[in-house]
C-alpha cells in the first residue's frame, strides 16, 4: 500500500501538519491538522480526502474572526508560525525547531493567548525562556529583539 503524503495540504479549513503516528479503527493514517480557527485535531486520511471532515467543529457555526477576535493579528500569526516551525520540515528554519525536537504543546490559540496575552508592542516577538524547551505553558514570553539575542543557544 502506497502512503500518500498529505503534509502541507489544505482540506476545507484544515491544514495538514504531520502524520501523527496513529491509525484510525480501519487502519487509515491519522494526521495532525490545524483548523483556520487555531484548533488542532487528528483526522484520518479517508475523512480528509472524502471531505467527511473539513473543519474542527467549534468554528462551524461562527466566523473565524468572531471566534477569538484575533484573526490577522500579530498574536495569531505568531501562534500559527510556532506550529509551522515545529511541524513542517519544508519550513526553512525547521532544523532549529521541530528538527531539534522542539514541540508545540499549546492545544489552541486561546490557551496560548491566555498564557502570554497581547504583544506589548509591534517590536516584541515570542521567545522561549529555555531555548531547548518546548513552546508550552511557563516557557514562553514576549521579548524584544535585544532580549532574544541574549537568550540564544550559543550565548553562555
Amino acid at each position: 500500500m502506497i502512503k500518500i503524503n498529505l503534509q502541507g495540504k489544505k482540506f476545507g479549513k484544515w491544514l495538514v501538519l504531520e502524520d501523527d503516528g496513529t491509525r484510525s479503527k480501519n487502519q487509515k493514517i491519522k494526521w495532525k491538522c490545524l483548523c483556520e480557527c487555531g484548533n488542532i485535531s487528528h483526522v484520518a486520511t479517508y475523512d480528509l480526502r472524502k471531505k467527511k471532515s473539513t473543519q474542527c467543529g467549534s468554528c462551524s457555526s461562527i466566523e473565524i474572526a468572531t471566534k477569538h477576535g484575533y484573526s490577522n493579528t500579530k498574536e495569531y500569526r505568531t501562534y500559527q508560525n510556532m506550529i509551522i516551525r515545529c511541524t513542517n520540515p519544508k519550513y526553512q528554519g525547521y532544523k532549529h525547531y521541530g528538527g531539534r525536537g522542539i514541540q508545540m504543546k499549546f492545544t489552541s490559540f486561546e490557551e496560548f493567548l491566555n498564557e502570554v496575552g497581547d504583544a506589548p508592542s509591534k517590536d516584541h516577538s515570542i521567545d522561549r525562556i529555555n531555548t531547548n524547551g518546548h513552546y508550552e505553558l511557563g516557557n514562553i514570553k514576549w521579548s524584544t529583539w535585544s532580549e532574544q539575542r541574549r537568550n540564544r543557544r550559543n550565548v553562555i
